[in-house]
């Protein structure tokens, strides 16, 4: 369905950006669930041979790129979200700090001893 094979047929685009449309709500199983979910909301949908094709578009007609108004958008950085860092205070807060300086020494004389070393052997 990629636009690319064949130039003559206008309809690959809109198929080829309904197909990544779709491929990027069901490849998370998040939103493949959410998808589900609106789907039985709805009830059975006609399928899609019933449904008449679309009317050709300019290939420079944008207006498939605007904004979707979707009641409940799935955002990006969802699927990064976290529990919050713990906090540390008094002893284990020092402890914190003691551990962090001593590895950060060690990777500085890691680097500073291959810069030794690169310097020597290639000199």
């Amino acid at each position: 369905l990629h636009p690319d094979s064949d130039p003559a047929n206008p309809n690959l685009h809109s198929q080829f950006v309904r197909l990544n449309e779709a491929y990027a709500v069901l490849s998370k199983e998040s939103s493949r669930q959410h998808y589900d979910s609106q789907r039985v909301a709805q009830g059975p949908q006609p399928s899609s041979s019933s449904r008449p094709s679309s009317p050709k578009r300019s290939p420079f007609d944008f207006s498939i790129f605007k904004a979707r108004s979707e009641p409940d958008p799935i955002r990006y950085w969802q699927q990064f979200h976290a529990a919050p860092p713990e906090s540390f205070s008094g002893p284990e807060l020092e402890k914190k700090e003691r551990l962090n300086r001593k590895l950060f020494g060690y990777c500085l004389l890691m680097m500073l001893g291959s810069l030794l070393v690169h310097f020597v052997g290639f000199r």
